[in-house]
Parts: structure tokens; sequence; C-alpha cells
């Protein structure tokens, strides 16, 4: 994803807007990896949304019609910013 659209992504963090993403690459243990490119990213929730950890979804078959990333046409990562494990044990979330 280019830097320009990661900080429009950051600041309009209260919007919907897709943006195209080049490469998304996920590193397993033991050295294993998997990659989609082409698809489409937009910030994701209701009352939990930030522009310090946005919560994003992905959508992998926005651009390439049947696109797939182990399967998933697409894929939310959460940031667990309302995690009440994070508010009673004091980790870093």
């Amino acid at each position: 994803m280019l830097d320009a659209d990661w900080q429009a992504l950051k600041a309009d963090y209260l919007l919907d807007t897709p943006f195209n993403v080049g490469t998304f690459q996920w590193k397993a243990p033991g050295g294993l990896t998997a990659s989609v490119g082409n698809f489409q990213m937009h910030n994701r929730g209701h009352g939990s949304r930030s522009p310090i950890k946005p919560g994003l979804h992905l959508t992998f078959d926005a651009n390439v019609k049947g696109q797939t990333f182990l399967g998933l046409s697409s894929l939310e990562l959460k940031p667990n910013t309302q995690d009440e494990a994070c508010f009673t044990s004091g980790c870093p979330c």
C-alpha cells in the first residue's frame, strides 16, 4: 500500500473509503508465506474506530473477480481496542 494511502486511511478513519493494495503477505512460523495482490482495504468497525490502530476489512475479490487469499474472499483485521482483557490486565492494546 502506498504510504500516502495509508496516511489517508488513518486520517479518514471514520469513512469507508476503499484503498487499493498492491500486495499482502502473511508469514507463518517455519518460514511459510502466502501472499495476494491487487485487492481493496477499508476501515472497519463502529465505536471502536481509531486513527492510531485502525481496524481493517480486506476484500480480495474487489478488483479481481474470484480472487481469494488462503480460500478467503475477505478478511477482517481487528485491533482489539475495546478488548476488556486489555483494560483489566494492562496489556498494551
